[in-house]
């Protein structure tokens, strides 16, 4: 039995096919980090928000209230929970979080940091959330 033209053009072509979803998963991925912001948030209350996708600056937050005090830094893309006044620190790891759906909470100031979206399609439930 021979192998003909048709045959290996065929076979060329599945090869090639099998590549598609690989680059279609790999550009989906990518649009998960656009249009990411940060709320900060005390007792419940929307204390700041803070624009990641683009931002090349880093800055120091310092969110006070009358359970304590804290300082939040935006490094870049990421933010994190530089400095608090509870007593276990907690809080402050992971140090940064970048991704849609992560959260830093510091339980005794009440203060929470989570990361949204732009699209709400696009937040990611299921993240290492700390």
């Amino acid at each position: 039995m021979k192998i003909k033209k048709l045959d290996v053009i065929i076979i060329a072509l599945l090869i090639v096919g099998s590549f598609i979803p690989a680059v279609i998963f790999k550009y989906k991925n990518q649009d998960n980090f656009e249009g990411n912001y940060a709320i900060i948030s005390v007792k419940n209350e929307e204390y700041e928000r803070v624009e990641l996708t683009g931002n090349t600056e880093d800055r120091d937050i310092k969110v006070e209230s009358d359970l304590g005090t804290n300082i939040v830094q935006v490094r870049g893309e990421k933010i994190g929970m530089l400095e608090t006044t509870c007593p276990d620190g907690i809080c402050k790891y992971p140090e940064f979080i970048e991704k849609a759906g992560e959260i830093i909470v510091c339980l005794p100031n009440r203060v929470v940091i989570e990361i949204k979206n732009n699209n709400p399609d696009k937040d990611q439930n299921d993240t290492n959330t700390r």
